[in-house]
């Protein structure tokens, strides 16, 4: 039988070991030490002591006492450290081994993920999707930038003002920058349309490169929304198309950002006052948290369906050359959103798109191509049916959400204390809301326990694709066990983590350079990491519009104060919200009802 048996890799093991802990220890100094410990050193202090005691010399049988004591103690305490670093004092070598090995292998991993997605894709999405990569780059240079217009557009000229914006703007020359892009933005006038059918994000980037501004490192690029939610659902439902590879790319992102001990804030709110306006703010909110959660679920179902049902059509190469005739499927690159804007609009993409599909033919019976479409059509099928099944969940937690929102207006009109609910700071007693900062992250003592988890999780997906390619489930299967090795040490399966994580930016890992040495890719990416701002700005907005919005809460001006000076709260934000009216306790639930996924005609 070929390879080494588990019990030689052992003994090779405990080799290296011991070997490792010998080339520590310098043998010929520290026996010199204790020839020196046990010679000169004890005979003189030795002498040096009995004669101040005694007032005469000490005995010959009293010194080789002392010399063998010491001589004894010494190398004692020598083989102590031999076997020291012969079992825990190699560890620390390790774990620096192991986030340097972490330091470069994950970068690999984005790499080759983003690449299959491209692969998956046909021209067109390929062009639209490689150009957001290069455009959200805040490293890239004026010939990249130019070269990503130039696969939109198919426009030279564009192309080339571009990135002559760039040039300027990259020397310090913001006049001309802005004579240049004046002129590109013209040009792009009659590219905007298309480029919004195809990728909004896209066209928010190169309009935003157009003014003369590239990405922000300290402020981020947005995360998918969802990806968490579809990659545990993918692991627990053991069916890996229930996620996409963007979700796989965002995963391997986390990870590499909590190893470089990124921290996520988060507020947590608490209802104070008699028991049943807590009970029935409770149940409002629980309501809420349940409605969200299921409309985020609907939202992952419907994106990984409308990725599957991308369609080639007509092969149309440039945007300005794309037509709408004889169109099937659905054009939009979802890998490109990092979320839904309107998920009607795209829902109903997804039914034209299904029906259309559906009547498209199959290859010949028992050939090839007819094998492989139907499996493909199964696999629609069952998406689809996971999206119904989460549309009727998101149903009834709608329905309970309005039921939760009228026994809370019924449980305020019937109080005879009718003073607005409000904001309670330290010291405050009776109603209200109190709010707190939490963050979320791994605690320093537990970094390198994860850490070696990931890179022997690493290292084992390296070996078993060393001699074969990497396909997208075998990237995805890698970020569902990541996920499970990260969920072991911060609750991540937690809605409220989840929105934490993903409202927050993550680091542009999109400069990264395939050829950077491991120590380059290390320096590279703690930099990058610390440079984001985890602002808990946007979080703190969020709860207090929510409270205002759902919970009637009034802010005075005393509360501004208080939430700029112990959240960061923007001020102006929050004067804008005293002016909003206040919700009526007879006004009905100002939320629409999610909308039906209609069965399919068969």
């Amino acid at each position: 039988m070929n390879g080494i048996s588990p019990t030689s890799k052992m003994a090779n093991s405990i080799l290296q070991r011991v070997h490792g802990a010998a080339k520590k220890e310098r043998w010929g100094l520290s026996i010199v030490k204790i020839a020196w410990t046990a010679g000169p050193v004890t005979y003189l202090a030795l002498q040096g002591g009995y004669l101040l005691a005694y007032r005469e010399a000490a005995p010959t049988r009293l010194v080789i006492y002392f010399a063998g004591y010491t001589v004894f103690a010494g190398l004692f305490a020598l083989l102590i450290r031999f076997f020291y670093n012969a079992t825990w004092g190699s560890e620390n070598e390790e774990e620096r081994l192991s986030l340097e090995r972490i330091f470069s292998r994950l970068p690999d991993r984005i790499i080759e993920i983003r690449n299959l997605q491209l692969v998956s894709l046909d021209l067109y999405g390929r062009r639209v999707l490689g150009a957001k990569y290069i455009l959200e780059n805040p490293d890239a240079g004026a010939e990249s930038v130019a070269t990503a217009l130039m696969d939109l557009t198919g426009d030279s000229r564009v192309a080339a003002t571009m990135r002559d914006v760039e040039v300027y703007r990259k020397h310090g020359l913001p006049a001309r920058a802005e004579d240049k892009s004046n002129e590109v933005k013209a040009m792009l006038h009659e590219y905007t349309s298309k480029l919004g059918e195809a990728s909004q994000e896209v066209n928010r980037l190169v309009w935003q490169r157009a003014s003369g501004l590239a990405p922000s490192k300290r402020q981020g690029r947005p995360r998918t929304r969802g990806f968490l939610g579809r990659v545990f659902t993918a692991g627990e439902s053991d069916n890996l198309d229930l996620m996409s590879l963007a979700d796989a790319e965002e995963l391997c992102v986390l990870a590499y950002e909590l190893i470089c001990n990124r921290r996520f804030s988060y507020v947590k709110v608490a209802y104070h006052g008699d028991k049943e306006y807590r009970d029935a703010a409770r149940r409002l909110a629980k309501c809420r948290r349940e409605y969200r959660s299921a409309v985020f679920v609907r939202n992952s179902r419907l994106r990984v369906l409308a990725e599957q049902l991308y369609s080639a059509g007509p092969s149309p190469g440039h945007i300005s050359s794309r037509t709408h005739s004889n169109f099937e499927g659905i054009r939009r690159i979802i890998a490109s959103q990092p979320q839904i804007r309107s998920a009607r609009l795209l829902q109903q993409l997804v039914v034209d798109a299904m029906a259309s599909y559906l009547e498209k033919p199959t290859g010949a019976a028992g050939s090839k191509r007819g094998s492989t479409e139907m499996k493909k059509t199964n696999r629609i099928l069952e998406l689809y049916k996971q999206l119904q099944k989460a549309a009727l969940r998101t149903d009834r937690a709608y329905e309970n959400l309005k039921k939760a929102w009228k026994h809370s207006a019924d449980v305020m009109r019937s109080r005879v204390d009718t003073t607005p609910i409000r904001l309670l700071r330290a010291g405050d007693s009776g109603r209200g809301i109190r709010i707190r900062l939490n963050t979320i992250g791994l605690e320093t003592r537990k970094i390198m326990t994860i850490a070696r988890l990931i890179e022997s999780k690493l290292e084992e997906f390296g070996l078993e694709h060393e001699e074969r390619g990497v396909k997208s489930h075998d990237q995805k299967e890698l970020a569902v066990d990541l996920l499970q090795i990260l969920d072991r040490f911060i609750p991540l399966s937690e809605p409220g983590v989840q929105r934490a994580i993903e409202s927050s930016n993550s680091a542009y890992m999109t400069g990264i350079d395939p050829s950077m040495t491991s120590a380059a890719k290390q320096t590279w990416g703690l930099a990058l990491v610390s440079e984001v701002d985890s602002s808990k700005q946007t979080g703190i907005h969020e709860t207090i519009r929510s409270l205002v919005q759902y919970d009637r809460l009034e802010i005075l001006e005393a509360d501004i104060n208080y939430l700029v000076k112990n959240f960061a709260a923007d001020p102006d934000y929050l004067r804008g919200l005293m002016a909003l009216e206040g919700v009526s306790l007879n006004q009905e639930l100002d939320i629409p009802p999610p909308p039906p996924v209609p069965t399919l005609k068969s």
